[in-house]
């Protein structure tokens, strides 16, 4: 339902999966991170490194103060 919502409001959608190729959700994102494993918890652990890089990318550097 919020990835139809998206497309029904041009929002992008930017998807993490894994498993099969040919997820569905994975064909329904603008920009697909897909991971080639099949062990669910290597699965979201990777994930959360990606995600953490993007935060790092968007801040701007790798090392920052949280104050």
């Amino acid at each position: 339902k919020a990835i139809k919502y998206a497309n029904n409001n041009n929002i992008n959608v930017i998807t993490f999966t894994g498993f099969n190729c040919n997820n569905p959700l994975k064909s329904k994102g603008n920009i697909n991170f897909w991971l080639d494993c099949k062990a669910y918890n290597i699965i979201e652990g990777i994930h959360q490194l990606w995600l953490l890089s993007i935060c790092d990318l968007i801040i701007g550097k790798t090392e920052y103060s949280v104050s």
